[in-house]
């Protein structure tokens, strides 16, 4: 994790909202940004796993979360799990926008499809992508994802952003 006092320096010197990263399951560097004063915790596949299988308990903190997601199902599960934002992404340390681009066509494919769905076969479905029956619900209701996503890795240009859009 970056130096806490280095992190405080930043968001002095900035009017920014200001995101960390944290390790997938590292609770304390998660502790340790709230209690500095972060404003975002992104709890980041691209550094080392404190624990592969298991994230942080979000709800044990005031801060908001931010995960990446490749797909809608994972989308879905790291929102049941408490983040308030989603980040699709491409594979850590790849610096290839093709990655992100597959994943949010992805997600946004999931959700076209989703909507033109009957309840009987948004139950198959929930099962497919094993995730919460309620947020895919509320997904198909509103047709995007429940939270802000954004989209991360070399989305650096204005025409890189237009095409992620």
């Amino acid at each position: 994790m970056s130096d806490p006092q280095l992190i405080k320096e930043i968001k002095q010197a900035v009017t920014i909202p200001v995101m960390a990263k944290a390790r997938i399951c590292h609770f304390v560097e998660a502790q340790i940004f709230e209690a500095i004063g972060i404003d975002y915790v992104d709890e980041s596949e691209v550094l080392t796993l404190a624990d592969e299988k298991n994230h942080i308990n979000k709800y044990n903190f005031q801060i908001p979360f931010v995960c990446g997601c490749q797909n809608l199902g994972k989308a879905l599960r790291i929102i049941r799990e408490g983040a308030a934002m989603i980040r699709t992404k491409g594979e850590a340390g790849t610096g290839n926008i093709i990655e992100a681009v597959r994943h949010i066509r992805s997600v946004m494919s999931n959700i076209r499809v989703l909507r033109n769905m009957d309840e009987d076969e948004v139950f198959t479905f929930v099962k497919k992508i094993q995730s919460p029956y309620n947020l895919v619900m509320h997904t198909k209701q509103l047709g995007r994802l429940p939270v802000v996503q954004l989209a991360a890795d070399r989305v650096a240009t204005p025409v890189a952003a237009a095409l992620m859009m």
